[in-house]
């Protein structure tokens, strides 16, 4: 055989195996329908359980069966289900029924849930999928006493034992619907006899029992095996000051904070709009407008200062708040060179869920047992006088009995007397009917954005959002400098409608462009505020801090290399180049930085994981999410395709064993000589 002819053969092999692999991917799409704006629940564990939903090694299967009423369930325990395990698709307002979701989860012939939303309209009166206490289990004693999220169905602190997927997409909700309709309906025994519309759910998660265990398995795997099982959840907490932290002493430090996240059950779907984005803006536009009331860059005597905190992981037992505590007992935080102690902080006053109502609630501690209560009793007082000058009604709750889940609670595990007062939107129970649920976003505070005008009403939520910021700055500014502030009105409510745009609509917005060293690399829609494992970093967090540092610092004429090498300088200020108004690149200096927000759980060497003392959740590792839809054969088809093959497979062995038997006839083979 010539070189010519091996060369034509070689040709035909490649063409033909391409072939076969272009035909194999069309067969495999004409099967299967993906649904690629579906999103996953996935698992999380804590010292002593495991959380959430989880499919089989290669996904799990069921026909598709719609959920519009109890009915529909209770025909899964029927004599007519015959053709499982079945997929639940469910609506909103099925999945706020506590009883029926209980009934699905223990279901033995339900492999897999699908939540279907229809649109912004396809809203229950109510969706909480966390506790009726948040953070429970790490909460002082009391705070339980009282439901504060009444509408909890605690979902997220329950093992699904099998996969769930959201999608909120009109069109593929339309075709799951005429699938389910045209081949599975009747619902009865029929179904055995016929081509079945069913759902593969793929999300395997590899961590299993609870955090200990998890750690333990990854840290035993060799070389050859390098895989992590799960990963410890954190990121990093924000800190700015007013002052540069030169001269702290003890109770003249006052502490404004807020939390950076939300509980979620599904990846990376939190708006998290009343309960967090909020207390967000509130604390950036107060930390704005007091820089600007104060010349920041001449370092006036003043003997109090005022530092903002915004922690990360507060919705998993308090990760960044028990942090900043834990660092300060280590003489670490915010850095070593600017160590504060618990003893220098002469109030707390956190930004909790806020919305556009002027009836605001100030839970304070009306212990008769509070260490130095002068500073907060003078921030108090001098806020409520402002805030009733702008037309807010506040409503006082002694909180000492029973606290608002809330960030206050690491501090006060600390140190039981200390001070301090939260500010939200509710007294007793949670304003919020869509507490940790993907329905807490834009339309659950009425936000519309204004793009710029002038026009936005009174009632709106970033004009009392503005109000609010303007009175927590003024009276600031009163407890530092003993008088009130007369300078000109720097805030506006266009200056919080853009920044509610940057949260709860994109991530392409004006400031976050401007606050950045180059054009975001983010989808067009919102980001989760979900705090996620401490080895990623959450984008929304990095956007933060970066337009925290460029709306409350000073530029300078350094360059990119300089500002980069003084950024890694503990020095007086942070340095930190963004883009800035030209778009050319500046670099800023101000006061505001990160801190490690992991919990001290995974530093402390022989952690006695059930003690409950720090949070110890993780998050398990996953490879591949995704949802599909195809339509299963009938059984009697099933069978006759299985007896085929066996068929064929039987004749295979029977003709290669005849044809070998008689080759020599068959083939005229002569036998060779021996030489």
């Amino acid at each position: 055989m010539n070189t010519s002819c091996l060369f034509f053969i070689l040709i035909s092999i490649t063409v033909s195996i391409y072939t076969v692999m272009c035909d194999r991917q069309d067969i495999h799409h004409m099967l299967y329908e993906y649904f690629p704006n579906a999103v996953s629940c996935f698992r999380l564990l804590n010292g002593t359980h495991q959380f959430g939903c989880s499919s089989d090694t290669s996904g799990s299967l069921g026909v598709i069966h719609v959920i519009n009423s109890e009915n529909d369930v209770n025909w899964l325990s029927s004599s007519d289900a015959v053709a499982g395990p079945y997929m639940a698709v469910v609506s909103p307002q099925i999945f706020s029924s506590e009883e029926i979701m209980t009934k699905l989860r223990k279901s033995s012939v339900v492999s897999g849930i699908l939540l279907a939303m229809n649109g912004t309209l396809d809203r229950p009166e109510y969706l909480s999928p966390d506790d009726t206490c948040p953070n429970r289990y790490s909460a002082l004693s009391g705070t339980c006493d009282v439901k504060w999220n009444p509408h909890g169905t605690s979902y997220i602190l329950q093992d699904w034992g099998k996969p769930m997927f959201f999608i909120n997409d009109g069109s593929v909700i339309s075709k799951i619907n005429e699938c389910f309709l045209k081949f599975n309906k009747p619902l009865d025994k029929s179904q055995l006899d016929k081509n079945l519309c069913s759902l593969q759910m793929k999300g395997h998660m590899y961590a299993a029992v609870d955090t200990p265990t998890c750690i333990r398995r990854s840290q035993s795997l060799n070389y050859f095996s390098p895989l992590i099982f799960c990963d410890p959840m954190g990121d990093r907490n924000i800190v700015s000051s007013l002052f540069p932290l030169q001269k702290v002493t003890t109770g003249s430090l006052i502490i404004i904070t807020t939390h950076l996240d939300v509980a979620t059950m599904f990846d990376n779907l939190a708006p998290a709009a009343m309960s967090t984005i909020t207390g967000i803006v509130t604390l950036m536009a107060t930390h704005h407008l007091l820089s600007k009331m104060f010349n920041t860059t001449n370092n006036a005597d003043y003997s109090k200062n005022v530092m903002f905190i915004m922690f990360s992981g507060e919705a998993y037992d308090y990760i960044g708040s028990s942090r900043v505590v834990y660092d300060i007992k280590k003489n670490k935080f915010p850095s070593k060179s600017k160590a504060i102690n618990l003893d220098d902080i002469g109030a707390m006053f956190e930004l909790n869920q806020l919305d556009k109502s002027r009836e605001i609630y100030l839970h304070y501690n009306g212990s008769n047992t509070v260490k130095d209560y002068s500073l907060l009793s003078e921030f108090n007082s001098t806020f409520s006088r402002f805030a009733k000058d702008s037309k807010f009604g506040i409503n006082y709750v002694n909180s000492a009995n029973s606290l608002l889940p809330s960030s206050v609670q690491s501090f006060l595990k600390e140190v039981p007397n200390f001070p301090y007062s939260v500010l939200a939107n509710f007294g007793k129970q949670y304003k919020n009917r869509y507490y940790s649920s993907m329905l807490d976003n834009s339309t659950n505070i009425d936000y519309t954005f204004y793009d710029g005008s002038n026009n936005i009403p009174d009632d709106s939520v970033q004009a009392v959002l503005t109000d609010l910021a303007t009175v927590l700055a003024k009276s600031l500014y009163y407890v530092i400098t003993k008088n009130d502030y007369k300078g000109p009105d720097y805030l506006k409510s266009t200056f919080v409608d853009n920044l509610m745009h940057c949260y709860l609509d994109t991530t392409h917005c004006e400031l976050f462009k401007e606050a950045f060293p180059y054009e975001p690399r983010t989808p067009y829609e919102p980001n989760s505020v979900y705090v996620g494992v401490a080895r990623s970093e959450n984008v929304i967090v990095t956007f933060t801090q970066s337009s925290l540092a460029f709306l409350t610092g000073n530029k300078t004429d350094l360059s990119f290399l300089s500002c980069t090498e003084a950024k890694a300088d503990e020095g007086e200020y942070e340095y930190i180049f963004i883009a800035g108004k030209s778009g050319s690149g500046e670099c800023y200096k101000s006061n505001s930085r990160f801190t490690t927000a992991v919990s001290p759980a995974f530093e402390i060497a022989d952690y006695d994981w059930s003690s409950g003392k720090y949070s110890s959740w993780t998050e398990s590792v996953w490879q591949d999410l995704n949802l599909r839809m195809f339509l299963k054969p009938s059984r009697q088809q099933e069978i006759q395709t299985f007896l085929v093959g066996l068929f064929v497979l039987l004749l295979s062995f029977f003709t290669v064993y005849w044809i070998k038997s008689r080759a020599s006839f068959l083939f005229h083979t002569k036998p060779g000589v021996i030489c």
